[in-house]
Formats: C-alpha cells, structure tokens, sequence
C-alpha cells in the first residue's frame, strides 16, 4: 500500500530539495521521485530508494525548515538525511 508523501523544499531537505518523497507500508521502502518541470507542467523523472529498513511507514511528513521525516505504526519518527 502507497503511502503519500511530501514534495522537499527548504533549506532543511537538503539533496531531496524538490523531489517527492513517499513510502510503502507493506514493504517498508522510501523513495524519492524526481519532479521536473516540462513545456506541458510538471512530470516524473528519476525514482531512487531511500531506505528499505522502516517497519510500516504510516506518514510522510516535513517540517517549517523542509526536512523530511517518516512515521511508522510504531510511533517511531525517522528524519531523512539526504
């Protein structure tokens, strides 16, 4: 099961800084997909894993700064390092 995510920005997203970041919930994988801008809007372009190693991704989050975090069923709270 997809889990949405967030689009980077800000000082704190660091190499992430406009791409999208999202999570699978069954898999436990992080990617951030590549948003660039195309004559006709925005498109899709590279997709790279982030991690594979969060149990149950719930949310894809960024705080006021832009850094990214990840929340699992656990409760546990992962900040992206990128």
């Amino acid at each position: 099961m997809w889990i949405g995510g967030v689009r980077a920005r800000g000082e704190g997203a660091g190499s992430l800084e406009g791409w999208y970041v999202f999570a699978d919930y069954c898999a436990g994988t992080v990617w951030a997909l590549e948003v660039i801008a195309g004559p006709d809007g925005l498109g899709a372009g590279r997709r790279v894993t982030l991690t594979t190693d969060i149990d149950q991704p719930t949310a894809v989050v960024d705080d006021e700064r832009g850094t990214v975090y990840v929340l699992s069923a656990s409760g546990a709270v992962h900040r992206l390092d990128a």
